[in-house]
């Protein structure tokens, strides 16, 4: 259900008999809409206050003196409504700050996710040559006969393969963080 007047925080059919009311008799008072609608006057107040702000209803010129009615003088619905509207305000307050949170936390996990697309698609190229080298290094010792030089391919061989594992297993620490989101 749609709420036409979502700045106001009273029943629709409220403001709606309200500005029916005003507008047959625009000098009528508060006791006397509150009369009619079977509220208070301080509701009828709170309430005429939000549409003036609203711009339903034109702002007073004058001030027209309300006469004293002992009935009047207490109505226990005034408190629950005060805080009733209230506590609707603070949630509206914390939902948007939530929504907020959740923007900037999605903000940051789309970050997080392109530099680990970034890093990967970076060493993705760096794996693949150091498998080549490795072959390259492999191929080469097989068919060298000399032994300083087979010693030093030898060598070069393990710090390749080195560098390989190492890429390898930061790719697949990538892999994994991507997928465990």
């Amino acid at each position: 259900m749609n709420k036409k007047y979502e700045n106001i925080p009273y029943a629709d059919s409220l403001i709606e008999n309200c500005l029916k009311i005003i507008k047959q008799n625009p000098n009528i008072t508060n006791s006397q809409i509150a009369k009619k609608l079977n509220k208070s006057p301080s509701t009828i107040h709170r309430l005429l206050t939000y549409m003036r702000k609203e711009g339903l209803i034109p702002s007073l010129k004058k001030v027209v003196p309300h006469a004293y009615t002992p009935e009047e003088e207490e109505y226990p619905e005034i408190e629950e409504e005060e805080k009733e509207n209230e506590t609707i305000e603070k949630l509206k307050e914390e939902n948007e700050e939530l929504r907020e949170q959740i923007k900037t936390y999605e903000d940051q996990i789309k970050r997080t996710n392109l530099e680990i697309i970034k890093k990967m698609t970076f060493l993705e190229p760096l794996l693949s040559e150091e498998e080549q080298k490795i072959n390259e290094l492999e191929s080469k010792i097989q068919n060298t006969y000399d032994y300083k030089e087979r010693l030093f391919l030898t060598e070069r061989l393990r710090e390749h393969k080195l560098n390989y594992a190492k890429l390898k297993k930061e790719l697949e620490t990538l892999k994994s963080f991507l997928k465990s989101k």
